[in-house]
């Protein structure tokens, strides 16, 4: 399987990372896209964890189905006192 480079610059870091690395270029190119594609795969969890607490916040909110007034929710009659 082949891939062709026609960036200099891209073609410039790939030798010299894999120069430093002591590998060939199509290994610190396979190094450097399995390290972003975990990258990528943590930040899409971490995404997935927020929302899905945010969801867990809103199941334990209080219900919009309660038919009941405010002054009922918080407490009071209808003459402004506690009941």
């Amino acid at each position: 399987m082949s891939l062709s480079i026609k960036n200099a610059e891209v073609e410039r870091m790939s030798r010299a990372i894999a120069a430093r690395k002591g590998v060939s270029i199509t290994e610190a190119i396979r190094q450097a896209l399995a390290a972003e594609e975990a990258r990528y795969e943590a930040e899409v969890r971490e995404r997935v964890d927020r929302v899905m607490g945010l969801v867990e916040e809103m199941r334990r909110l209080p219900s919009r189905d309660d038919r009941r007034t405010d002054e009922e929710i918080l407490g009071y009659d209808e003459t402004g006192l506690p009941s």
